[in-house]
């Protein structure tokens, strides 16, 4: 119900401003309800688009760490595609985020998941979301020469 909620400008407002609801949708992350998880990822993503107060709140609490670490175990496409979205989003033009998931292991992230994923063009463009949006270094250009060998 928040995801579909979340689509309108004005109900975004009001769900952010509740103290409870991005801590809850984050507690949702795990591989028990798929349809649940994958809700409360795109209901996440469009809290943070355009809201960086909403996108701060969702790395102060631990966000970016919690999602990495969903995304390391998740087996399904889907879920991993609304994941890598919505890391894609918090690191969108914010250095500080963008170094957090790249010294949390972001690239290795984005490897295994365009390895593990190699048939699904709508995963591996959610990866170059993530990777454009890393600072760039030795670990980005490795990620990049594995994706085009």
């Amino acid at each position: 119900m928040l995801a579909n909620l979340a689509i309108n400008e004005d109900a975004r407002e009001h769900i952010g401003q509740y103290e409870s609801s991005i801590p809850t949708l984050l507690t949702v992350l795990g591989p028990d309800n798929v349809d649940t998880c994958k809700c409360s990822l795109n209901c996440l993503k469009l809290l943070a688009t355009g809201h960086t107060d909403l996108k701060a709140k969702i790395v102060k609490l631990d966000g970016i760490t919690r999602l990495h670490d969903f995304l390391v175990l998740t087996t399904d496409s889907a879920l991993a595609d609304a994941g890598l979205r919505l890391l894609a989003e918090l690191t969108k033009n914010d250095t500080d985020n963008s170094k957090i998931l790249a010294e949390g292991g972001g690239f290795d992230l984005i490897r295994h998941a365009m390895a593990t994923y190699v048939e699904s063009p709508f995963i591996q463009a959610s990866c170059c979301g993530v990777l454009r949006n890393l600072p760039p270094g030795s670990q980005l250009d490795q990620a990049l020469a594995d994706f085009y060998s």
